[in-house]
């Protein structure tokens, strides 16, 4: 008998279409995938519209609303923009990411959205024109507050905001520009360079002149043409030449210590009689940690803030240019770990005007000195002293690392220190060295190498320089058992003094952090 049945190849079609929709709210994809995802969409039509307003009737996330409101350009216009109208004035449930979401969708498909009833319904445009210049109000901190937000959101929803801020009716927006060209997402900052030619106020084109210095490749393209269309608009008035650079006024770097941070401080004079302020913590890993500075103050102002911060007890002054080296090796690790900068850094970071920030690895060089044969047995053999000087104060202080020596103190009941058992106490400085220092010998080492460095950038004696490299080259070659080493041992037993005598005081140590690789003496 035959059959009158045919094979149903709709749920397939139905289950692609889903697959596809659900692709789009993960985080990464492409410009590529976008397009492929569209073309393959347009070939089922309706059948694929409907479950994609489905799924922008239920989103919240701007950066996904993006991407399900690009689609809608590979379908032909068959009423989905009036839905998509209906849809934005209708949805009361945004944040500002999705609103500025549809908000630029609507406009890039051709609908004005700057008179009613999008401006008060959808509040997008409204919305960021509205409370951005209250933030402009609040000056630096306002600029801080801003990143701080901006950094927190996707891809997609920076350049929506972006994109968003040229419509921002104030003049004081270009100052919120020149923080976000130094925006370290490629993407956002490409949208920065390419928005500021939408930009009506004066300002954007000078912005864009003084970028022209420093640019190049394609971002250099984006500026030009950013310009020609603002020379098109009568709002670019030349090239005013280089900006004044005023002379940095000093700077301050200290030793890394036993957790591999170190501070810098750079103050520069912004105008007669006044003062810029830049403090920076720095990770050996992760780069740039924390920053925090003030601006506009006078000398008496500064000189307050070295006593209270007790600068000129704990850093030595160097040369601005070394400092500007060291930053650009923090800014490399910092973009090898994937995370922004302290959004204090992007508002501040104009301190550094004229100045080559290019993130790059820093690697200490010793004129006249032979690293090869810098391990000399008299120096290692005297090592232990260096632990009096003052750049070596950061190696002893209680931390999570520090904990775990007082549990392992704990734990033997019977302390081989107390009973001055010399073999046990042996025995134990090689077990602990085996498996907390011996894995971090090679960051132990780079920071000798950077103390030595900074000893030679602050003029201390040459006999402390040597004897800290002998240090630093002995222990990457091994030539010494690191529980026998002279340095090391004597940094241990004085770590382990002072962890019994906390003990006996009731000491509570710092609890151990939720993942202790990422610890100190890390």
């Amino acid at each position: 008998m035959k059959s009158n049945r045919s094979i149903d190849t709709s749920l397939r079609e139905r289950h692609t279409i889903l697959n596809f929709l659900e692709q789009l709210t993960k985080e990464n994809v492409s410009a590529d995938e976008l397009t492929e995802i569209g073309t393959t969409l347009r070939a089922a039509g309706r059948r694929a519209l409907s479950p994609l307003f489905r799924r922008l009737w239920r989103e919240k996330d701007g950066a996904v609303i993006s991407r399900y409101t690009f689609l809608l350009s590979f379908f032909e216009d068959d009423g989905w923009l009036e839905q998509l109208i209906q849809l934005a004035l209708t949805r009361k449930d945004l944040e500002e990411p999705g609103r500025l979401a549809l908000i630029h969708a609507l406009a890039g498909y051709g609908v004005d959205v700057s008179v009613p009833p999008f401006t008060q319904a959808i509040g997008s445009g409204g919305s960021l024109r509205t409370t951005l210049p209250r933030l402009l109000d609040r000056g630096e901190d306002g600029l801080i507050v801003f990143m701080e937000e901006f950094a927190a959101y996707s891809l997609e929803a920076q350049k929506t905001i972006v994109r968003e801020l040229s419509f921002v009716d104030d003049p004081r927006v270009v100052d919120l520009f020149g923080v976000l060209l130094a925006f370290d997402e490629p993407d956002t900052h490409r949208e920065v360079v390419e928005t500021l030619g939408r930009v009506r106020f004066p300002g954007a084109a000078r912005l864009l002149r003084h970028y022209l210095y420093e640019a190049s490749g394609n971002d250099r393209l984006l500026a030009e043409r950013s310009l020609r269309r603002l020379g098109f608009l009568g709002l670019d008035t030349g090239d005013e030449g280089a900006e004044r650079q005023f002379p940095f006024h000093s700077s301050w770097a200290s030793p890394p210590d036993v957790s591999g941070l170190s501070c810098l401080l750079v103050a520069r004079w912004s105008e007669e009689e006044k003062l810029d302020i830049l403090f920076m913590e720095l990770h050996e890993t992760d780069g740039l940690r924390d920053a925090w500075g003030w601006s506009g103050l006078t000398p008496e102002e500064y000189g307050d803030i070295l006593r209270e911060n007790a600068v000129e007890e704990t850093l030595v002054a160097v040369d601005y240019g070394y400092v500007a080296e060291l930053v650009g090796d923090s800014l490399e690790r910092s973009h090898a770990t994937g995370f922004y900068l302290p959004p204090e850094f992007y508002v501040r970071q104009r301190i550094f005007a004229g100045i080559d920030l290019t993130p790059r690895s820093y690697i200490p060089h010793f004129e006249g000195i032979d690293l090869d044969t810098a391990d000399d047995p008299s120096l290692v053999a005297g090592s232990a002293a260096l632990l009096d000087d003052g750049y070596f104060d950061g190696w002893f202080f209680f931390d999570s690392r520090t904990r775990l020596l007082a549990e392992e103190l704990e734990q033997l009941g019977d302390d081989p220190f107390a009973r001055e058992d010399e073999p046990a106490a042996d025995r134990f400085l090689e077990r602990w060295c085996r498996r907390e220092v011996v894995p971090r010998l090679e960051r132990i080492v780079r920071r000798l190498l950077l103390t030595a460095d900074l000893m030679v950038r602050s003029g201390r004696e040459k006999r402390l320089v040597a004897q800290t490299l002998a240090v630093a080259v002995s222990l990457s070659r091994g030539t010494v058992a690191p529980h026998r080493h002279p340095f090391l041992r004597r940094w241990l037993l004085e770590l382990i003094g002072m962890v019994r005598d906390a003990r006996a005081e009731g000491y509570q140590f710092p609890p151990t952090p939720w993942d202790d690789e990422d610890g100190e003496w890390d």
